[in-house]
Parts: structure tokens; sequence; C-alpha cells
């Protein structure tokens, strides 16, 4: 199905999942190695949200309309990549404390006859214990586009 980039820190039985279905690589390292890439989505673990060096691509990735994801995060885990990518939406649906074994956050654009729509996305991503999976889902259309 395609190739996507996945971080040091990004892990879980959900990153086991989609393994079986994309081809996970290595995060590219340096800022002009990647620059001349076309941008995968991102997987990342809580804790590359610590390492600025990543910051740029992360932030060029989800301007492409690409995905960025984070896998075990907490609702701070997800507001911290919610700010750093400036989408305005929120994701909710998981108790304070809870761990969402995948948050992604993501702009889709859809072209044709009509002019471009943008719609910002965030879905959360919860297993049960008894395996069944949740989702909270949020999606908007702003104003300006």
């Amino acid at each position: 199905m395609g190739g996507l980039w996945v971080a040091p820190s990004a892990k879980g039985g959900f990153l086991r999942q989609i393994a079986t279905l994309y081809t996970l690589q290595p995060l590219p390292q340096g800022g002009g190695k990647w620059s001349q890439e076309p941008p995968s989505p991102i997987i990342l673990g809580p804790a590359d949200l610590a390492d600025a060096s990543i910051d740029p691509l992360v932030k060029q990735t989800y301007s492409a309309g690409q995905a960025v994801a984070i896998t075990n995060a907490t609702a701070d885990d997800a507001e911290r990549l919610r700010t750093l990518l400036g989408h305005p939406n929120a994701v909710g649906g998981f108790a304070e404390g809870e761990t969402a074994d995948l948050i992604f956050f993501a702009t889709r654009r859809t072209w044709g006859p009509r002019p471009t729509t943008t719609r910002l996305e965030s879905l959360a991503i919860l297993q049960t214990p008894e395996g069944d999976l949740l989702y909270a889902s949020r999606a908007s259309i702003p104003s300006n586009c």
C-alpha cells in the first residue's frame, strides 16, 4: 500500500498491525536529505516530540497533505503534536490518563469541477482490553479555504 516514515520512539501493537499493510521506513535524518524526497506520512512516539531537529520534517509533511500520527499518546501528547502542526482540531474521546494507540492529524484537499475543498481531520484510535477498536474523530472545513 505504500510506505510510512517511523520515528525512533514509535512503538506498540497498533504499529505492528500497520506494518502488515505498509512498508515502515526509518524517519530520514538531516535537513538536506529529506527535502528532496516527496514526503510520506509520519508516525511518531511521544519521546520524539522532544526532538526539535525533526520539527521541520514533521511540519513539511503535514503541509504537503500527509498524515502525521503518534503512537501510545496521552491527551497532552496529542495537544503538543497538534500545536506543533498548527492543526485547529483537538482530539477528544479519551479520558485523562488514558493512552490512545494511535492519534493522527491530516489535511485532506479535494479537487474537481468545484473549487478546492480542504478538510482538517483528527482521529484517536483506542483498543479496549477486549480487543475492540474505539474511534474519536473530528473534522472541519475552514471558512477561509
